[in-house]
């Protein structure tokens, strides 16, 4: 998908544009003081680490609730 393709989100019936959803994140990060310099092996958040993020804390809470994950996971397809 090239960055003039829309991406799968939309915002009030209109689909984003991936390049800009991008440049968007970037100069949130920027904002937040995230940095990465290339000279350690850390990496600078991807566009999809808060979506993974939240993901992961999703399954850790339904876990920690004693709940049925297999049953809940097309949840966070959505």
């Amino acid at each position: 998908m090239g960055d003039d393709q829309p991406a799968p989100a939309v915002l009030e019936g209109t689909p984003l544009v991936k390049g800009t959803v991008r440049q968007a994140f970037g100069r949130l990060i920027e904002a937040a003081g995230i940095r990465h310099d290339g000279n350690d092996e850390r990496q600078s958040p991807c566009f999809h680490s808060p979506r993974d993020a939240a993901e992961v804390h999703r399954l850790a809470s339904w876990n920690r609730q004693c709940a049925d994950v297999r049953r809940r996971l097309p949840a966070l397809s959505t």
